[in-house]
């Protein structure tokens, strides 16, 4: 059930934010910013997710072997960390989300406010 509701979240909340975000503030193109920051959304996220790959891949097959051997049994409080990071990146992810709007409406006002008729 969670699964689920993570996955329509997910996909759901980067499109709404920005929809809401421009009906408030009252944005003249809002075709263009909703698609500019959904689009910047998800290719921030999946260059995130594709950043943790090897971290994944570390904490997942080599890191059990250098535990067994005892090589890092100083290093263990660290891959501790990195273990919840990888946990629970989803929750960054949301708390993150609704200040691409804010950023991007500021960084690029003049293309959002303008005016094409």
């Amino acid at each position: 059930m969670t699964d689920y509701l993570f996955t329509s979240l997910s996909m759901i909340i980067p499109f709404l934010i920005p929809a809401g975000y421009a009906i408030y503030k009252k944005i003249n193109n809002k075709l263009l910013f909703i698609g500019s920051v959904f689009g910047i959304t998800y290719i921030v996220f999946i260059l995130i997710y594709l950043a943790w790959i090897p971290v994944l891949i570390f904490l997942s097959h080599i890191a059990p072997t250098l535990k067994e051997i005892g090589i890092i049994g100083n290093l263990l409080w660290a891959i501790e960390i990195i273990e919840f990071v990888a946990a629970y990146w989803w929750v960054a992810a949301f708390l993150i989300t609704p200040l691409f709007p804010i950023i991007i409406s500021k960084r690029y006002k003049s293309i959002f406010d303008a005016n094409y008729t």
